[in-house]
């Protein structure tokens, strides 16, 4: 947008309220720009309006972001292209690079800027797109200034927010062009978004506040002082020395009087500013502000109805306006800017069915006592449950491996991907290998311990305890570096590629940990990789191999061609042993 819009941009000053009454009225005729001027006016003169605004907006602008596929009806997960368009909005949304010192906003700015809709009836961002990461992505996003918004005057005309651009409401009105503009329009019930918008109902109270504000500064100036007479004999000369004096005293505490002139001090008026109706008035238009905006004064109880319900989003903002701004945000997000994004980077023929929704989401308070107990009833019943969903109900960060650690030392099998080959033992000391990650849930629940304790190790002692060094003498199985190299490979490319493209599974990847690090496999994990690359030796034929798709990544990630020779030599090897 050109400067030249902000230099010629005027704002109101001081206005009184039959110029209020009629730019509020006028404003039917379509054009946005008077009203904007007034709010802009209003905010400029009226703090707690203005702190009210900032509540809403940054409350609503901190709210956590996520990015949900859509599941057609009657499914239960989302479709292979579902997930591939949740991934392009995703990836999307993460480029935007608005350039420093220009009037562009991120996504979090634009969430704001949106807000104001809700403020003032209508907010309109351009989106600036650009070419980022090997797709078109948001680059920023600029304000609209209302001098470019109207709605059309003619009778005949379907009503509807258009733009001006050239900023001149007699000119030509033309529709948004698609999939280049954001456009907010607050309503109440069947209210127009002109009359929806909130500072309008304020605007009284407005006038109220500052014309009060005038008169009570008038007031101290007038009577916060003590009042001075001035006693003469009645001469045109002591008259004129009376007058002359008391404009130069001023608010100076001292005096110099002749003949025939006496001064006397009086005390000031005792009423204070603050017992009179136009204080009171201040107050009373402070308080509709932030029941109107915020939904409950500062002075107000914050019951479980209010915000503390909903997580502390924000101490003065009651929970159902900030779930209805919420849900209006993220309604505009998900119809106006999805399909943008999907349409610049896959054109007009995507099915509406498959695109991702975009929810600014409220957290829930939780009671940590209550929940903390009922996982201990659950625990001691025999259910098990999640390491990782546990801590993060309760709000505790997971411990690292270099953290002192209070309390009783908890398993360190965290999720599938930082899963590793280990012994599990029973109570009598006998221990048996957890090759994957369902292994170790299986032994888990059957009250198999992680670590060998004193107990298991000295009853262990009198058992037959799996001893993987015993049957590697004669074999060694430790990994080429050949393998350990095309297992890194196969995890790099994996990392790379978008959340629809990765292969292997949860076993294939810790498979790929081990050879990654030259870890010396079990027999057994020998003998799983021969049958393994058998039955993917199909995979090479696969239409995504030559990309490095999902089928390349399983096979390296389990040795690749050099893996499979070795894996079928030491079988070799092992059954010539045993022989």
């Amino acid at each position: 947008m050109p400067s030249s819009y902000r230099v010629a941009d005027t704002d109101l000053q001081n206005v009184t309220p039959d110029q209020v009454k009629f730019i509020l009225r006028n404003v039917r005729n379509g054009q946005l720009e008077d009203q904007d001027r007034l709010f802009r006016l209003m905010l400029d003169t009226w703090p707690r309006l203005r702190k009210a605004i900032n509540e809403v907006a940054g409350s609503i602008a901190k709210l956590p972001i996520t990015i949900e596929p859509s599941i057609q009806e009657g499914q239960e997960e989302p479709t292979e292209n579902a997930k591939l368009m949740q991934e392009m909005v995703s990836r999307s949304l993460e480029c935007a690079a608005p350039k420093p010192g220009h009037w562009e906003l991120d996504l979090k700015g634009a969430i704001r800027a949106l807000v104001d809709a809700y403020i003032k009836g209508t907010a309109v961002l351009e989106v600036v797109w650009h070419y980022d990461h090997g797709m078109i992505a948001p680059r920023a996003y600029a304000p609209v200034p209302a001098k470019f918004l109207a709605y059309p005057n003619d009778r005949d005309s379907v009503d509807r927010l258009m733009l001006c651009e050239d900023g001149s409401y007699r000119s030509d009105m033309k529709d948004f062009p698609e999939y280049r503009f954001l456009i907010g329009q607050w309503t109440q019930g069947g209210l127009h978004p002109i009359h929806a918008a909130n500072l309008r109902a304020l605007s009284k109270y407005w006038l109220a506040s500052v014309y009060g504000l005038g008169w009570l500064m008038q007031y101290g100036q007038l009577f916060g002082v003590p009042w001075r007479h001035v006693e003469t004999d009645g001469s045109d000369e002591a008259m004129d020395k009376a007058e002359k004096m008391l404009s130069d005293i001023g608010s100076s505490g001292w005096a110099v009087t002749g003949p025939g002139v006496e001064l006397n001090l009086h005390e000031g008026v005792k009423s204070s500013g603050e017992s009179l109706p136009q204080s009171h008035m201040m107050e009373v238009a402070d308080k509709a502000c932030d029941i109107l905006l915020l939904g409950q004064s500062l002075t107000s109880d914050n019951t479980g109805t209010g915000s503390r319900a909903l997580g502390d989003v924000h101490y003065s903002v009651r929970g159902d306006i900030l779930n209805s701004v919420a849900s209006w945000v993220s309604s505009i997000l998900t119809t106006q800017l999805v399909p943008a994004i999907l349409h610049h980077n896959h054109g007009r023929d995507i099915s509406h069915e498959d695109m991702p929704t975009i929810n600014l989401e409220i957290p829930v308070a939780k009671d940590k006592k209550e929940l903390a107990e009922t996982m201990k009833i659950l625990l001691d019943s025999g259910l098990s449950m999640p390491r990782k969903w546990a801590y993060s109900e309760l709000g505790i960060p997971l411990p690292e491996p270099d953290d002192e650690i209070i309390g009783s030392p908890m398993e360190d099998v965290e999720e599938e991907e930082d899963f590793t080959a280990h012994m599990m033992y029973d109570s009598t000391g006998k221990g048996y290998l957890a090759e994957t990650f369902e292994d170790h849930l299986r032994f888990t629940e059957l009250g198999y311990t992680h670590e060998e304790s004193a107990e298991t190790a000295e009853a262990g002692s009198m058992s037959e305890v799996f001893d993987l060094e015993a049957v590697r003498k004669e074999v060694d199985l430790r990994p080429t570096e050949e393998m350990a190299q095309n297992a890194r490979r196969a995890l790099d490319v994996r990392r790379e590629k978008p959340q629809s493209q990765r292969g292997m599974t949860a076993v294939g990847i810790a498979r790929a940990r081990d050879l990654a690090n030259r870890v010396t496999l079990s027999p057994t994990t020998v003998r799983t990789m021969v049958a393994w690359f058998a039955r993917h030796e199909v995979d090479k034929q696969g239409s995504t191999w030559d990309e490095k798709g999902r089928g390349w990544q399983a096979w390296h990630g389990w040795g690749g061609d050099e893996g499979r020779a070795w894996a079928e030599r030491k079988v070799a090897e092992l059954e010539g042993a045993d022989e």
